[in-house]
């Protein structure tokens, strides 16, 4: 971080704050050339103050056996005197350090201390909003997590389908050109996408055979179910759409889909991402009732199936993905790893299966 004061007597100086990282015990640095260089804690006069908490007024640094001329001589900058102080939060915790360098006009005094000191303050409240706000943050994704563990949990056989579909969905949006908030909104939209499973009857989640048409009813209500639950949390302005992503992974580009029979220009994109990932990996994932199909074999149906149940520019970016990172053979290491409890298939298709029966390379 670097800011710009002016006092009179405080002109062409280089200001530069190093803040505390509780987690790696490092101060990182902002100056005037924003960089952010983890500075081991107790090295350098920044990290001597914040370890001792002592200030420190420094009128000649060459001729302080506690500086560093290592910076100087990699930058070519010359370093004539400087004062550090450090900022302590409300428990009195050293949370960073303020460094000002080379006074414009002789050396820094009380003073120029007592301005930092009062800068300092404003400083403190600054980080600790910062990292109140990235608290909440790690609560709240913690807490998709959290939810989403809930449902695969049910069902031990498809545990893990829910982060692999947040792990590919997010690798497609990426190969489409995704960024930041994007990806963040993606991320959750898919841990959440089949937590309306948990209004679905453990019987028929669990059920050995094959389902009536009845049960597949009921199954198929689990997207309304999810939809209908993320409209009750209150999101951020910028997740607003989270509930509607969710609800649609199972809808098809041709309207042939469910829960509203929408088309491909009326599905979110990010839905349309999203249900290539959940039948890329529903069909190449162990289940007791059946084994996996090969996942080359899996990207060539999906591929097929273009313009009909997937979006044509979605799949060939999962394709991309595919072949980039070897991913078939990841899979099949996986699944060879995989203890398969029930080797003998039932015939029965699955909740996440059951719409996608009819895909030629759906091993029923």
């Amino acid at each position: 971080m670097s800011w710009s004061v002016s006092p009179a007597s405080w002109v062409s100086i280089v200001h530069s704050l190093y803040c505390r990282s509780g987690r790696r015990n490092t101060l990182v640095q902002g100056g005037a050339e924003d960089r952010s260089d983890p500075d081991p804690l107790g090295s350098g006069l920044a990290g001597y103050v914040a370890r001792s908490g002592e200030v420190l007024n420094i009128p000649d640094a060459y001729a302080d056996d506690r500086f560093n001329p290592e910076v100087d001589r990699r930058t070519g900058f010359h370093t004539r005197n400087l004062l550090c102080i450090p900022v302590r939060n409300r428990e009195n915790e050293i949370i960073a350090v303020i460094q000002a360098i080379n006074k414009n006009e002789g050396c820094f005094d009380r003073e120029d201390e007592g301005f930092l000191f009062a800068l300092s303050a404003q400083i403190q409240l600054a980080i600790e909003n910062a990292s109140l706000y990235e608290d909440l943050k790690e609560l709240f994704e913690s807490m998709m997590e959290a939810l989403a563990f809930t449902i695969d949990a049910r069902h031990p056989t498809t545990a893990g389908h829910t982060l692999r579909v947040r792990d590919y969905s997010l690798a497609i949006a990426r190969e489409l050109g995704y960024q930041g908030n994007d990806l963040e909104i993606l991320n959750y939209a898919a841990l959440l996408h089949d937590y309306g499973k948990i209004g679905v009857p453990e019987a028929i989640l669990t059920k050995p055979g094959r389902l009536t048409d009845a049960e597949y009813g009921s199954m198929k209500k689990h997207v309304v179910f999810t939809q209908e639950i993320l409209q009750r949390i209150k999101f951020a302005q910028r997740f607003r759409d989270i509930p509607a992503i969710a609800g649609q992974h199972h809808e098809r580009v041709d309207g042939g889909g469910y829960p509203g029979g929408l088309t491909g220009p009326e599905m979110h994109p990010m839905a349309r991402i999203m249900a290539v990932a959940d039948v890329f990996d529903a069909m190449t994932s162990v289940r007791e009732y059946r084994q996996p199909a090969d996942p080359d074999e899996v990207l060539a149906m999906l591929r097929k199936e273009t313009g009909t149940h997937f979006d044509h520019e979605t799949v060939e970016a999962f394709a991309r993905y595919f072949e980039r990172s070897h991913l078939g053979d990841q899979i099949r290491r996986r699944n060879q790893m995989a203890a398969v409890m029930n080797s003998e298939p039932s015939g029965r298709p699955s909740g996440e299966l059951a719409d996608q029966a009819h895909l030629p390379a759906s091993p029923a």
